[in-house]
């Protein structure tokens, strides 16, 4: 059936993007991501498969069960605003608008950025009576675009929608994450700290959550605030954080600390490298009192 398409398509997508995550992995000493799956990150290159099959699949379905014709008109309904707008659009199939997306994010996770915003638009065409969907395909538009590079493009789509009255509410989690990650990739980070602030709280994703928080405290270096950047970087670390982000967070945190002598810092620093939970992190630990010689060498 239509649903089973959708079912299996949606199961698909969902199975490669596992996959591709679980081969992600972090560069806590450069600057993260806010989506792990940016094209110049390794993710992008990881394996887990293509998304090949969510893109057949969702092709079918729409190809088997869109449903353009108007349906026939009921006069009684014709002072109801909402069924009349319901008749101004292009595709009757209750569903079909998650097939689409589906097809068009798959598209877009396999790099294929030009073939996504060509569908990404076609869909905003196609619901252009529902404004909650057509911001949801625009910001992914504006994502693509930065994700190509094509950063004119991806901040017009954002000013655009932000004269007209900002993202709806449904869609204000995705502008902040998006808004943000266009900043970043701008070098803006003053200008990214409030937006990716407001993503962090809408994240419900744990782990991604941790990483928001993480790029927080190095946004906040870059801007020159230590003690923001100290704030943020303590708030990574609790009883259920996993320990790349506990020790990565306390490193950052140990630079960052003004109040500390430098010998008692280096003291700490030499204390993480001698304990065995962080027999992986050796390099990171002995990498981070070379530099905080060199920076007493500047300063001298």
């Amino acid at each position: 059936t239509r649903y089973n398409i959708h079912f299996n398509a949606n199961e698909a997508y969902k199975e490669t993007l596992k996959a591709r995550s679980q081969g992600q992995e972090d560069n806590f000493s450069q600057m993260l991501y806010i989506f792990p799956d940016n094209s110049d990150s390794a993710s992008m290159q990881a394996p887990g498969g293509s998304f090949t099959t969510t893109i057949d699949k969702t092709t079918k379905a729409i190809k088997l069960h869109s449903i353009k014709a108007k349906p026939r008109r009921d006069p009684k309904r014709r002072n109801d605003e909402k069924y009349q707008a319901w008749l101004q659009q292009k595709e009757y199939t209750p569903f079909m608008d998650q097939v689409w997306l589906l097809l068009a994010k798959a598209e877009f996770y396999e790099a294929n950025y030009l073939r996504a915003i060509t569908t990404f638009m076609y869909i905003t065409k196609i619901y252009s009576s529902d404004p909650d969907i057509v911001a949801e395909f625009q910001l992914w538009i504006s994502r693509a675009y930065t994700e190509m590079g094509w950063m004119y493009e991806a901040g017009n789509i954002l000013y655009k929608m932000e004269i007209a009255g900002g993202a709806p509410e449904s869609q204000k989690a995705l502008y902040s994450a998006v808004k943000a990650n266009y900043l970043v990739r701008n070098k803006e980070y003053a200008e990214a700290v409030p937006h990716l602030e407001y993503a962090i709280k809408k994240e419900k994703d744990k782990n991604q959550k941790l990483r928001l928080k993480y790029l927080l405290g190095q946004l906040h270096i870059e801007t020159g605030d230590k003690t923001a950047a100290a704030k943020a970087f303590s708030n990574v670390y609790g009883m259920n954080t996993p320990y790349k982000f506990t020790f990565n967070a306390k490193l950052q945190e140990l630079q960052l600390n003004a109040s500390r002598k430098t010998s008692d810092v280096i003291s700490s620093l030499r204390s993480m490298a001698k304990n065995s939970k962080n027999k992986d992190y050796k390099d990171q630990v002995y990498n981070t009192i070379g530099n905080i010689y060199l920076q007493q060498q500047d300063t001298a």
